[in-house]
């Protein structure tokens, strides 16, 4: 148990391993201290801060940490958020002028979901290719999350002043990272000899995604129906050199 438990941290560590973290710099991630992307970025030799979306947002908190941040990471968490526009300001602010905003999002245009997988938040299956407009109708409805789609990032990052931004695809998923693509960079093998896919709920699932990918990538379809996104956000305009990763 303790082993499959420490295979699993592993396999998440994944989505960043491969990053080329600058030793000695300081990192703010958005989640437990206990989560493998904090513990990695300790073994990548950072000094870690971990505070929730919330609390970055406050006042006193900028305040205190204005232009501190060599890296700010953060999986999912923006998703969670009413106003994830407002909270990308903060971050700016936090950020040095020459650090890196690295955010795991997943795609509500994925391919997983044309397939049947339920939505993270809703629990539902098409509710985020439909941009939830079935979903948080009703007064009484509380707000879990939502997904959203490459063109909808773009702008959401634009419109709060990140304005050098570049998408790595992840399949199968953010928490099983067993292939990341550059945007400008599709793949030349047959994806369904080497992604397995996952789902949030594989009862639901009436398609076999991997018999989809070489059509996705022969239409040019493979980046925007990507399940999820690894985006490296850069005031200084500079990026990672990586194409793939493997």
């Amino acid at each position: 148990m303790e082993q499959a438990s420490e295979l699993i941290r592993m396999i998440q560590k994944g989505l960043l391993r491969w990053y080329k973290f600058t030793a000695g710099s300081s990192a703010l991630y958005t989640g437990s201290d206990s989560d493998a992307l904090a513990e990695l970025l300790r073994e990548s030799d950072l000094q870690v801060t971990c505070a929730g979306c919330d609390q970055t947002c406050e006042a006193s908190w900028l305040q205190e940490h204005a232009n501190t941040f060599d890296y700010i990471v953060s999986v999912t968490d923006l998703e969670r958020q009413p106003d994830p526009y407002l909270v990308l300001q903060f971050w700016r602010k936090l950020l040095k002028p020459d650090g890196r905003l690295l955010l795991g999002m997943n795609n509500r245009l994925g391919i997983r979901y044309f397939c049947g997988d339920r939505d993270p938040y809703t629990d539902r299956i098409f509710d985020g290719i439909e941009n939830y407009r079935r979903a948080y109708v009703n007064k009484e409805d509380t707000f879990l999350g939502c997904c959203y789609g490459k063109t909808e990032l773009k702008k959401m990052l634009w419109n709060a002043g990140w304005y050098s931004v570049y998408f790595f695809s992840v399949m199968p998923d953010l928490q099983n990272a067993v292939s990341i693509y550059a945007e400008d960079y599709l793949p030349n093998e047959d994806l369904a000899n080497r992604v397995c896919p996952a789902y949030n709920y594989p009862r639901s699932v009436f398609l076999e995604e991997e018999g989809l990918y070489r059509g996705l990538i022969t239409n040019g379809l493979f980046h925007q129906m990507a399940n999820a996104y690894l985006i490296e956000c850069s005031p200084n305009g500079r990026f990672s050199d990586i194409q793939h990763v493997t």
